[in-house]
């Protein structure tokens, strides 16, 4: 299960002269040093761009194809119609990660920016003055996160450059377990309260809104640092190592929000609270006034009970945790290229669409 597939070291290159795949699952490779290196690595690529530059004209021109197993170290005699091919070797001593790696990790890490960025927007149209400080230090982790992977190029250009992202990854991974624990902590210590009221009940609520949001978004930021980690060691070490933390903090989560449910069970019914309905049983003095026309009118046992806040009880009741599947494809999978009317793309794999 955790063994690494064993690889061909031979690039295979084609004439892919019945292209049918869908646009959208075909992503270019703008990158200079990523196709720099491709050509190095595969010099029928330039002579196919080449083809394909003087193809524009026709309506439809010629479509190539080679398949980068990872860690491969030459290119095998293919049958790229009309172009010379041979065995050339990869040349892995003077390329620092292998073609095929360079592209996943970068399209990992561009993947990992966008869903950062939402969350960062999320984040900062939730107002919340009574955790002002709280919520600032969240917002730091994710721009120190999102700023790790802002030049993706020199990330995967430079090893140094590379080892001080990974570095900074791992104290962004210790600041969000920090933060993380503390939204856990708070959601427990209000689960182990016995709330005597409706009013404190509903003040209970809205307090659990704002700490299970942010409990969530910490979550998901761990699994992105987790996922980067696992980018930027381009396959070097496996996907289980690098989410190890993200699991025990997930378990932990799981937990929390498992009891926070049952919190939920036992006051709503204690609270006599109809959230389908949206009603909630009068209690202390306001049953005792109601009590004459509860008997000719059953309505008279209840009180109205907000959208807003059935809304949020249901919501709290009915949280799961995301299904973290992996981000994007292994760098133990092969990586298909096709070079197209002088443009180069890779086929988007089933789990990155």
């Amino acid at each position: 299960m955790f063994g690494r597939k064993k690889k061909t070291s031979v690039i295979k290159v084609e004439v892919a002269s019945d292209l049918k795949i869908e646009e959208g699952k075909l992503v270019e490779i703008k990158d200079e040093m990523i196709l720099a290196r491709l050509n190095q690595a595969v010099p029928e690529i330039a002579r196919a761009l080449g083809a394909g530059a003087k193809a524009v004209a026709a309506v439809q021109g010629p479509a190539y194809k080679c398949v980068l197993p990872v860690g491969a170290t030459k290119v095998a005699t293919g049958a790229m119609k009309g172009l010379q091919t041979g065995e050339t070797l990869l040349g892995a001593a003077s390329l620092s990660f292998s073609v095929a790696a360079l592209i996943v990790g970068q399209k990992f890490m561009a993947d990992i920016s966008k869903r950062l960025a939402k969350l960062d927007g999320d984040l900062r149209a939730v107002s919340d003055f009574q955790n002002n400080e709280y919520k600032s230090r969240v917002e730091a982790l994710i721009l120190r996160v999102t700023g790790v992977i802002s030049y993706r190029s020199e990330v995967t250009k430079n090893d140094a450059v590379r080892q001080r992202a990974l570095m900074s990854l791992d104290n962004a991974e210790s600041e969000c377990m920090q933060l993380l624990g503390q939204a856990t902590e708070t959601i427990n210590a209000y689960t182990q309260t016995r709330v005597s009221d409706f009013d404190r009940y509903c003040a209970v609520v809205r307090e659990l809104a704002k700490w299970l949001d942010y409990q969530n978004k910490l979550v998901a930021v761990l699994y992105h640092i987790s996922e980067l980690k696992y980018a930027l060691n381009f396959g070097a070490v496996s996907r289980d190592y690098c989410a190890s933390s993200f699991r025990v903090c997930l378990a932990n989560v799981a937990k929390s929000q498992k009891s926070l449910k049952k919190w939920h069970s036992d006051e709503i019914g204690k609270l006599d609270i109809d959230t389908s309905a949206l009603k909630r049983r009068r209690r202390g003095a306001d049953a005792v006034l109601h009590f004459l026309p509860a008997l000719f009118k059953k309505e008279c046992k209840y009180r109205k009970l907000s959208e807003e806040t059935a809304c949020m009880i249901e919501t709290q009741r009915a949280c799961d945790l995301t299904d973290y599947k992996p981000l994007g494809r292994s760098f133990d999978d092969d990586v298909e290229i096709f070079v197209k009317d002088g443009k180069v793309y890779y086929l988007e794999s089933a789990q990155e669409e």
